[in-house]
């Protein structure tokens, strides 16, 4: 998360918006974009209240059944190991962004 920020803050402070630049023959570009929505921009075209109520509180709730499920003392170790990884992804996920 840190590798995160700190590239979002270099990007921010000396890229320009709309501006491309291209190394290597065009292999390596950088531009400075802005991703509204989720992972490759899903629900970008929610309106905002939509898109908090469901990225903030939705996933707040997925985070927390995760959690319970893995705190639950039936469930098998593998299982539980699997739901406090997804838990853990998604409250630093969602603290962060």
């Amino acid at each position: 998360m840190g590798c995160d920020q700190a590239t979002k803050s270099i990007a921010s402070a000396h890229l320009p918006p709309g501006r491309r630049f291209s190394f290597l023959g065009d292999a390596v570009r950088l531009e400075r974009l802005a991703n509204r929505g989720a992972f490759l921009g899903l629900g970008e075209a929610l309106s905002p209240g939509l898109r908090t109520a469901l990225f903030t509180w939705g996933v707040s709730i997925l985070v927390l059944l995760a959690l319970a499920a893995a705190l639950r003392r039936r469930t098998p170790l593998p299982t539980a190991v699997g739901a406090a990884l997804i838990a853990a992804g998604g409250m630093g996920t969602s603290s962060i962004d």
